[in-house]
């Protein structure tokens, strides 16, 4: 019981302190040259679904999100987590248990940031644990999505895109 409340409490943690550093802030640049060249690059790169696992002996994280033409984003965080225990002397795997699992809505688009001098993905993800902020934006092609989560804390992601 004890490893469940650390473990929520760690995860719950970073969620807190990547959102302290994700204040937004739009300061105009939403109208830039910039962010319309940017737009004109990878907007319609960026629509679509999109999904990231991640998964150890005793972890695993899976981000969806689809990003529509509209500016619309929808999406479903699940993590969870099993423990090892000993079992007559033997250690054992328990079965998976889910930390967390949230739906998110909310609105998305493509910015330049001029104050940081990069490119940036805008999340309004409502939701259980969902948000506002700006993540990273790296690239985006016809298979992978390349971004800083949203989720986790300085963790450079690539989605991919789902299959139709």
């Amino acid at each position: 019981m004890r490893n469940i409340i650390t473990t929520t409490l760690a995860f719950m943690a970073l969620i807190v302190i990547s959102s302290c550093t994700n204040d937004v802030s739009f300061l105009g640049d939403e109208y830039s040259q910039e962010t319309a060249d940017l737009r004109n690059l990878f907007y319609d790169k960026v629509v679509g679904d999109w999904t990231y696992k991640k998964s150890t002996s005793f972890s695993y994280l899976e981000q969806n999100y689809s990003f529509q033409k509209d500016g619309t984003l929808k999406g479903n965080i699940l993590f969870k987590k099993r423990d090892s225990v000993y079992v007559n002397g033997i250690p054992t795997l328990t079965d998976w248990y889910v930390v967390l699992e949230s739906d998110i809505a909310g609105k998305w688009d493509l910015f330049y940031q001029k104050s940081q001098k990069k490119n940036v993905l805008y999340f309004d993800g409502r939701g259980k644990y969902g948000e506002s902020k700006f993540v990273d934006f790296f690239t985006a092609n016809d298979t992978i999505l390349d971004i800083w989560s949203p989720l986790l804390v300085n963790e450079r992601i690539k989605l991919h895109r789902k299959a139709l």
